[in-house]
């Protein structure tokens, strides 16, 4: 199976997510979701869409929060929605991380690995970074050779 994974500009994606307050990652690991999951179901699309869930509802309760400052009330009231929201979204992108790294074939330490704390700081701008670098090129050929076996 031939993945395609779009290829576009790490400074567009970086500069998007910020403008969307980070809507567009969101868009982004369920884009990359949707690749994946043409060759497995590894990340299931109820999860995908709870996930969703929780960041506009994060998002929306933390806006309506700073709107109504000096009232740190809703701000506080906001704060388990918002936890809830970040772990959703950070097991997602370990889920997209890891399933990168196996569709590549790549082991720890290679060029083509996922490194994990750069994951964890830079997320989808750092998964486009390496489909920049031909990264779907490597895994077409991981699986052209577990093909081939």
């Amino acid at each position: 199976m031939k993945y395609r994974f779009r290829k576009e500009s790490t400074l567009q994606v970086l500069v998007l997510c910020v403008i969307t307050i980070g809507g567009y990652l969101m868009y982004k690991l369920y884009q990359l979701s949707k690749e994946i999951n043409k060759n497995s179901n590894e990340i299931s699309k109820r999860f995908m869409l709870l996930t969703i869930l929780f960041f506009i509802l994060s998002t929306i309760s933390l806006l309506w929060g700073v709107a109504n400052l000096p009232d740190t009330q809703l701000l506080k009231a906001h704060l388990p929605i918002h936890i809830f929201s970040s772990v959703l979204d950070v097991v997602w992108i370990v889920k997209v991380r890891n399933q990168l790294n196996s569709l590549s074939g790549a082991k720890k330490g290679q060029k083509e690995w996922l490194n994990a704390y750069l994951t964890s700081i830079f997320h989808v701008i750092y998964f486009q970074h390496m489909i920049n670098n031909n990264y779907e090129a490597t895994i077409n050929k991981s699986l052209q050779q577990i093909s081939a076996e």
